[in-house]
């Protein structure tokens, strides 16, 4: 049977979508400049309200960059522009059909460096891994691959909780030619779209539980639990793993595009799985290189260096439980184990009788 909270869901879902197509509408007929404000205050007012999440920011800051935060405070304000950064990309995805192919060229900038590097890529023919992070507006790096032409370009990406929220943010997607494939059983989508020649975009910076294949490896001095799925596909089907990302322009509406020469798959023995661990802990120090460069637009209040296999409250609460009745069983045993005294001689069982 369906729970009171299941049913309340499914009669809220249809509101649910209406009310997100008429604030998405709102602000597609907002300036961009507006929305882009918008954005910063609801980054603002998040780091303002969130005290859990704006702690995980400014404690991982200082953690990962001791050299350049002096103080809690200094961490505070990278963590308050981490928030803000994430704010601006928020809104600037929710109103991202307002765009067309000229406001693509118009904000999204690309040196001959970064152009050589993804067509050399793409001209391999075996396709293109996008290795890359949540850095700037990465929402808008496979989009803009695609309008511009320069690669056909998938993402890799997770199901939203709410079915008629998914069905925009694909919408949106879907807008710039993007195509998502969901991350659940992707492995066979992905090779087949690799061996199309085209590109599919995956993002390494998040916490992966161990359960999902993910391994331990260095980031930021630190272990943290990454994704081997780059490199056995990299393995597997010898496509090339570009690393590219996409960088605000301080605070404005353009974005510059950071895209790095490819990554050669390393050998270092016969074990297969050694050797995609060891491409792996490649890949995450070139994440971290480009974070270093712009960590005002990373996630840092994301927690990214936590135990791979983490107890949800339920297993705890049971663990909890379980141990309570265990202590109380061996409270018991031990009560009934120990000799309840001397019997009482039959004068004394009198006397006592008499008493009572």
């Amino acid at each position: 049977m369906d729970c009171p909270a299941s049913r309340l869901l499914r009669l809220l879902r249809a509101p649910i979508g209406l009310a997100v197509d008429f604030a998405w509408f709102l602000l597609r007929c907002l300036p961009a400049d507006t929305v882009r404000e918008l954005g910063a205050g609801i980054g603002t007012a998040t780091w303002l309200i969130h005290a859990k999440r704006r702690r995980i920011a400014a404690d991982n800051i200082q953690q990962c960059l001791p050299e350049r935060v002096r103080s809690r405070w200094e961490a505070l304000r990278l963590a308050h522009a981490a928030f803000r950064n994430a704010g601006r990309g928020l809104l600037e995805f929710c109103r991202i059909r307002a765009l067309h192919r000229e406001d693509v060229e118009a904000t999204i900038e690309i040196d001959a460096e970064s152009y050589a590097n993804v067509v050399a890529a793409r001209d391999r023919g075996k396709g293109v891994i996008g290795l890359s992070a949540h850095v700037g507006n990465f929402e808008m790096i496979a989009g803009s691959l695609n309008v511009l032409e320069i690669i056909p370009c998938s993402l890799v990406a997770r199901k939203v909780e709410v079915p008629e929220v998914d069905a925009r943010v694909l919408a949106n997607r879907e807008h710039l030619g993007t195509r998502t494939i969901p991350v659940k059983n992707s492995i066979r989508d992905i090779i087949r779209t690799l061996r199309k020649g085209e590109g599919v975009g995956l993002v390494i910076d998040q916490h992966i539980p161990a359960r999902r294949g993910s391994v331990p490896v260095p980031f930021f001095g630190r272990p943290a639990y990454t994704m081997t799925a780059v490199a056995m596909l990299q393995r597997r089907t010898g496509c090339a793993v570009l690393p590219l990302f996409m960088v605000r322009k301080g605070t404005s509406g353009r974005h510059r595009f950071v895209i790095l020469p490819m990554i050669e798959y390393e050998r270092i023995g016969d074990d297969d799985a050694a050797n995609d661990i060891h491409n792996t802990a490649r890949y995450s120090k070139v994440v971290e290189d480009v974070i270093r460069g712009a960590p005002e637009q990373w996630f840092w209040f994301h927690q990214r260096w936590r135990e791979g296999k983490r107890k949800s409250k339920r297993k705890r609460r049971h663990r909890h439980a379980v141990a309570a009745a265990e202590k109380a069983d061996a409270a018991e045993r031990e009560a009934a184990a120990t000799p309840a005294g001397p019997p009482l001689e039959p004068s004394e069982r009198e006397a006592a009788t008499s008493a009572s």
